[in-house]
């Protein structure tokens, strides 16, 4: 049967990159690594990769666009990175682009650049929200299978940071916190939703053993946290 795979290639401030794959289709997700790691995530089938959306185009998440022109994957984001690298699709809230068999829609958050979330139809029927760098997230989306949702920081976490003379400011205006996931983790329950997978979270503000517990025991889900190297199969059904 035809099932839709998520491999993490980067998912830090050093730089952001997902590949989702279904049906011989290869959809990438962030440009912020360059293309040969990528290509050897997907076994070099660099052939079957039908684009790239890119959320916004600080450079953890933009920077290697250009690698990925010059390979002819069109790249699709919103107008500030169209303006920045001549070649990339302007792409609009409110409308469903398709890029090979994938369905993609953006939503526009507020982050310190134009940035976007997206909601992305797989060719197997998954729907899967993918929302990075934004300082809250005010919709709620119908029927979504799989949440990849930032958890850069906790507050609880800088606190103890602090005590322990460990303190390092963090952005945190601009990212979503635990807290802020978890809520947001809640608003999207239901009988469809069956994975959680964090994302983007910050090297000193987080801790991903109390976060996966914190997650659970708010929302009873057992988050995955995007780690380099790590594979997700993507299914509808219970596990």
């Amino acid at each position: 049967r035809i099932m839709t795979i998520l491999r993490i290639v980067g998912s830090s401030s050093k730089g952001n990159a997902y590949i989702l794959e279904c049906n011989n289709e290869i959809l990438l997700i962030e440009a912020g690594i360059p293309f040969r790691p990528i290509n050897k995530n997907i076994s070099y089938k660099f052939r079957n990769i039908v684009g790239c959306i890119v959320s916004h185009l600080h450079i953890d998440h933009a920077k290697y666009i250009p690698e990925f022109l010059l390979r002819t994957i069109p790249v699709y984001s919103n107008s500030e990175v169209a303006n920045k690298y001549e070649g990339v699709i302007s792409i609009f809230p409110k409308k469903k682009y398709h890029i090979g068999n994938f369905y993609i829609q953006c939503l526009e958050v507020p982050h310190n650049a134009q940035c976007y979330s997206y909601i992305i139809d797989c060719p197997d029927g998954m729907r899967v929200l993918f929302i990075t760098d934004c300082s809250y997230f005010k919709y709620k989306v119908k029927d979504v299978n799989v949440l990849m949702i930032e958890t850069n920081y906790s507050n609880d976490v800088i606190v103890n940071n602090a005590i322990h003379d460990e303190w390092s400011s963090s952005a945190s205006e601009n990212h979503l916190s635990l807290e802020q996931a978890i809520e947001v983790i809640k608003r999207h329950k239901s009988r469809s939703l069956k994975t959680v997978i964090g994302l983007h979270l910050s090297n000193q503000n987080s801790d991903e053993k109390k976060f996966g517990e914190r997650i659970f025991e708010e929302t009873g889900f057992r988050a995955i946290f995007a780690d380099s190297g790590i594979t997700v199969e993507l299914k509808k059904e219970e596990f």
